[in-house]
Formats: structure tokens, sequence, C-alpha cells
């Protein structure tokens, strides 16, 4: 009992530790490199938050998913805005990420491969970077480990704790993504298959297991139906495919064109799908884990040192592949979407780092090596994060569109509200004014129409992107060539390809 309490305690402070560290290392950056928001999805979920803070739940967007915008609302009040409330959630999801992590790691690998697989998810800059985006890439991350690590306790050790709790990170999960119930679907399925229950007993934890998420789940879309005016499935679901849908102008074309009719489902379906496959195998996986992290998950992945479970394994392995199917409606290979199959892949690189320097710790001679791979992977992720904390710096165009935040905070100050007309809504949220856009086939004549029957005030033209997607309304960042109808009101040039330009729209 003794020895147990000792492990236990010894586990816990690892815990205090690798948590500790990745706190310290996520303050610094959020202090020293702020992000700002880059995309229009971030809006919304702020948007929600504050409308949730605000007690309007009758305003909620019924595509979004409420449990990051609620977890920000009950920040809100102690926060200074939505925005704010909404990065603290993401920021403390990704401490979090580390304890379930080293907790999964260490029933997969065992000890030391948990405490490389903690340190891998403290380190790593990418998660230290979403750390800080307002978004539910890392709350969901954080779910999805705690619901695999759970139920294959639940399953193999049994105990009402885990099962409860298995249920509960489940319908957080769904609360959280819109694939959320497909993957507890999927999960239900795969765990008997791969955990492989023995007697009545497991089976009756798993029928548990099922029956209370399934009430849970059933539970919060009565008291979502009641607070919100719907239940949280249908709108959700269908935005899951909706880069899937066919427009009439594409049907229309088709048709003028007398293309076969499997013509539309190649060509706006399964040709979007494989290129999402190949550029989600052949370029994101292996640029997000680079060389160093690819070499070591191999070691671990064919490694016959023991002991090993492979039932155990292979779940995980498993969830991770029907994680990564269940993005492919999207059609994008964003790493974004495949945050948690690819921090499961880096536990089978900690088993790499630990099986590596374990098989250096036997040789005489090279024994002196032993922390080389953990040195390399250490340094990997220190370069990486010295790096990007100074990429805002040094780099003459930063990635982050600081000039749509400075544009509209100009604009909030200076100006009295109006619609703005820009294909960028982060400028319109950072003015506090409501926005709407041109069409990328839009001339500067249709677009200063399209603005002006829309009852915009200003017209804003940014190079990051307007100038890009509508190439015709380029020009209007120069004023020089803008029409008479548009007041030239400000400019801003922080860095090349930065400019912004806002107008009002006059009475012609």
């Amino acid at each position: 009992m003794r020895d147990d309490t000792d492990t236990v305690r010894h586990h816990g402070r690892r815990l205090c530790a690798l948590a500790g560290l990745a706190f310290l290392i996520r303050a610094a950056f959020v202090w020293g490199a702020p992000r700002v928001l880059d995309s229009a999805d971030a809006i919304h979920y702020i948007e929600t938050a504050e409308q949730m803070a605000a007690g309007a739940f009758a305003h909620v967007n019924p595509g979004i998913p409420s449990l990051y915008p609620l977890l920000a609302a009950s920040l809100h009040m102690a926060l200074p805005d939505g925005e704010t409330a909404c990065m603290a959630i993401s920021f403390l999801a990704s401490i979090f990420l580390v304890p379930v992590v080293y907790m999964l790691a260490l029933d997969l690998h065992g000890p030391r491969a948990a405490r490389i697989a903690g340190l891998t998810v403290a380190l790593w800059p990418w998660l230290v970077d979403y750390a800080g985006r307002v978004g539910p890439d890392a709350l969901a991350c954080t779910l999805w480990f705690a619901s695999v690590w759970l139920l294959a306790r639940a399953m193999r050790c049994g105990g009402g704790g885990y099962i409860l709790s298995a249920a509960v990170a489940f319908s957080a999960l769904h609360l959280t993504r819109a694939e959320g119930f497909f993957f507890f679907v999927a999960s239900a399925a795969v765990a008997p298959l791969f955990l492989k229950p023995a007697n009545k007993d497991e089976w009756k934890r798993w029928a548990v297991f099922v029956g209370t998420t399934l009430v849970i789940i059933a539970t919060c879309a009565i008291g979502a139906k009641l607070a919100l005016g719907h239940t949280l499935f249908g709108a959700r679901i269908t935005r899951i495919f909706q880069d899937w849908g066919v427009t009439p102008f594409e049907v229309a074309h088709m048709r003028e064109s007398a293309a076969p009719p499997g013509t539309i489902v190649a060509s706006y379906v399964l040709l979007p799908l494989a290129h999402t496959i190949v550029n989600t195998l052949f370029d994101v996986v292996p640029k997000m884990l680079g060389p160093v992290l690819m070499l070591f998950m191999g070691a671990g992945l064919l490694a016959a040192s023991k002991p090993r479970d492979m039932r155990r394994e292979g779940f995980v392995l498993a969830l991770a592949g029907v994680q990564w199917a269940l993005t492919l409606p999207v059609l994008s290979p964003e790493p974004r979407y495949l945050m948690a199959p690819l921090v499961a892949l880096s536990l089978w690189t900690a088993r790499g780092v630990a099986d590596v320097s374990a098989s250096l710790r036997t040789h005489a001679r090279g024994r002196w090596l032993e922390p080389l791979p953990l040195a390399t992977l250490m340094t990997v992720f220190l370069l990486g994060l010295g790096m990007m904390a100074a990429a805002d710096r040094l780099r003459v165009t930063p990635n982050e569109p600081v000039e749509y935040k400075m544009a509209g905070s100009w604009m909030k100050k200076n100006l009295p509200p109006g619609l703005i007309f820009t294909r960028k809504p982060q400028i319109g949220y950072y003015a506090d004014m409501p926005s709407t856009g041109p069409d990328v086939q839009d001339t500067v004549a249709k677009a200063v129409a399209r603005a002006r029957d829309a009852s915009a005030r200003y017209v804003v033209i940014d190079e990051r992107y307007t100038a890009k997607m509508v190439p015709a309304l380029a020009p209007l960042l120069d004023p020089a060539n803008a029409p008479l109808e548009l007041k030239h009101l400000k400019s801003f040039a922080p860095f090349p390809q930065g400019r912004v330009t806002i107008y009002e729209l006059g009475e012609f």
C-alpha cells in the first residue's frame, strides 16, 4: 500500500512539474508574442460567448458548438472582453493536455515514455501557439485525450469513477466539436474490437458507459432546446458537410457542358477529398512532425521492447485514424483539424526516444550517448520556440494579421459606428462595428454598388487578403485610384504586404 502511495506521489510531482513548465512557456509566449484574430470562426466564438455572458441565449448561432463559448462566458465577467476570455480557455485547456497525455502514455509505454510525452506537449511550439488563440482546438484536443484514456481505463480497470468520467468526457467533446457525437459512436464500436471484453462484467462496463453517455448527451440536447431553441445536432452536423455542397451555378455549368452524370460527384466531392487525403499524408503530417519526431516515432512503433500492450496501442491508433477520417468532410488539411491525431502519434515518438536511449545505455562505449535522443528532441522544440517568438519581431511581414487590429482599433476610436464593407470581419470586430463584404467577382463599380445596397458607411481594403481574393479591388489600396464616391479617411502600411486603406462611402 505504501509503495502504491509513493508511486502516486512520484507521478503527481512529475505532473506538477510538467504542468508548471507548460504554464511558464505558454505565459511567456502570450506575453512576448500575443495573437490576433486570424479567422472568421474566431469571431463567431467570441460573439457566442458574449451573448451567453449577457444571457441572450435565443440569439446564439446553432452551428457553433456550445461548450467552448460557454466556458469563456463564465470567465467573461472577470476578464476585459470576450476575446481575452476565449484565449484564457484555450490557455488552460492546453496546460491540462499535459497530464492527460502523460497518463495515457504511462498506460501505453511506461513511466519514462510518459515523462517524454509530457515534455513533448509542454514544449511543442505548435501547441504553445494554439494556447493563445481563439478557437476550440486546444480544448477539443484535451477532451479527446481524456475521452480515450478514460474509456480505455474504464474497459480495462472498471470502476464507476472511470466509467462516469469517460461518459462526461465524451459528452463534453460532443459539445465542443461538430464531429464529437460521431467520434463517440465510433469509439463505442472500436473499444470492444481492440480491448476485447473477456467476461460479462467487462461487457457490462461497456454497456454502462454507452448508456450513461447517451443519457448525458440527450439531457444536454433537451436543456439546449429549452435554453437555445435547438438541440445542438442539426445545424452542426450540416456544417461538417458544408464544403461538399455544389452551387446552382456549378450544376448549371455542368448541364450546359453536357457533362456525364458522375462528373459533378467526381469534380466537387471525390477529387477534393482525394486532394485533402494526399495533402494530409504527404505534406501536412511530414511538415508538422518533422524528421526528428517521425524518426523516433518509427522506432517507437517498430520497437520490440517489452512490455507492450498491443491491444491498447491499437485502440489509440484506431481512434486517431477515426478522428482524422471525421475531419475529411471539411475538405481542408489544416493542421488544427489534425491536432489530436498528430499528438497521438507523438506518443510513439516518446516511446522511440525512451527505447533508443535504453539501447544506448546497454553499450559500454556508447553509454555517454544515452541523453542524446531526448536532447535532440528538446533542442528541436526549443529552437522552434525561439524562432516563433522572434518571428513577429524579425520577419518583415508577420504571419499574424496585426494590421487588421490596428485599422479596426483606429476606426473604433476615431469614427462613428456604421456598417463596414470589407472581406475580413476581424476589422469589423476590432472596430466594434458590423461588417459585410464584396463578392470575389466584383469590380470596383459593382463593389461600390453592393456596399451602397447594404447601407455600408465605410469601405476597407486590405492587401493581405482582399487584394488577392478580389483582384479588381487591389487598386483601391492607393487612394489616388478611388472613385469620387469613396472619401479617403486613413491608410496604414506598417510593413510590406500589410497595407489597409479606409474609405467613407459618400452620397453619390
